[in-house]
């Protein structure tokens, strides 16, 4: 089992608690075969709430991918109560977001997108459906 963890860091101005704004969440990644080194070209995604069997095993994943180099199947899971809010004090600095048990893979980008809440710091005020996509610096 190897644990990874997405880390963010932004700047936050007059708002604070920046996190998913729901459990189906989709966390889009780029994933590397942790058996022959082979990169997604493309983002997958991870959902909280989706749940994949994992080939010739009992268990089940909320990812489960499958190389086109070697074809090895690899897995992850988000760990439940490891996503975590990045707050005003968390401002400029990085923040392990989100925890991921994975198997047989590892990230190598992450892409925030839509889908994001925060709060205001000066009110009682909530928004919702953020987007980030045109503030990734890459």
């Amino acid at each position: 089992m190897v644990l990874l963890g997405v880390q963010i860091s932004c700047e936050l101005t007059n708002l604070t608690n920046l996190s998913p704004s729901c459990d189906d969440f989709r966390w889009y990644l780029k994933v590397k075969c942790g058996n022959c080194g082979e990169d997604t070209h493309d983002y997958v995604y991870i959902d909280g709430l989706e749940k994949t069997p994992i080939q010739d095993s009992r268990g089940d994943a909320n990812l489960v991918i499958r190389c086109k180099f070697c074809k090895r199947v690899s897995n992850a899971d988000i760990i439940p109560g490891s996503i975590l809010p990045y707050s005003l004090d968390d401002s400029g600095h990085f923040k392990t977001i989100a925890k991921f048990d994975c198997r047989g893979l590892e990230f190598t980008e992450f892409s925030p997108r839509s889908g994001w809440s925060a709060s205001s710091v000066n009110s009682d005020a909530v928004f919702d459906d953020i987007s980030l996509t045109d503030e990734v610096k890459q």
